[in-house]
């Protein structure tokens, strides 16, 4: 009788150390969310480690809407073989990844460019 009270103790303080430690490990990650988008525009500035699009026009207030995104060196590029082939001008479509955390200060977030695929060649002058 005593043994099944400590293996039931045993037991209990056992499931009680994975549930505090399962707790732990969903605070780092709640309060954070992951979403892939996607942006479709010209480019109007591209780097070795970013891409600048123009993903919207107002020709009425003459405002541009842009998104600058970082890359990655493993970053997907389709229907061009290099991103050098690639200049202002040119539309392409961007997938990225959206990273929101909450925290007191309120919602932060950051964005990465997962591909690149092109879509047409910038109008010549």
């Amino acid at each position: 009788m005593k043994k099944n009270a400590v293996m039931m103790i045993m037991a209990a303080v056992l499931l009680s150390m994975i549930s505090s430690a399962f707790a732990e490990n969903n605070k780092s990650v709640a309060g954070q969310t992951k979403a892939v988008k996607e942006v479709q525009g010209e480019i109007s500035g591209i780097g070795k480690d970013y891409i600048s699009i123009i993903y919207q026009k107002d020709d009425t207030a003459g405002v541009d809407y842009e998104i600058m995104l970082p890359m990655t060196p493993d970053m997907q590029l389709e229907h061009k073989t290099d991103l050098d082939n690639l200049k202002a001008g040119d539309v392409v479509r961007v997938q990225y990844e959206e990273t929101t955390e909450q925290d007191d200060k309120g919602p932060k977030s950051s964005r990465k460019a997962q591909g690149i695929t092109f879509v047409k060649s910038g109008v010549s002058e």
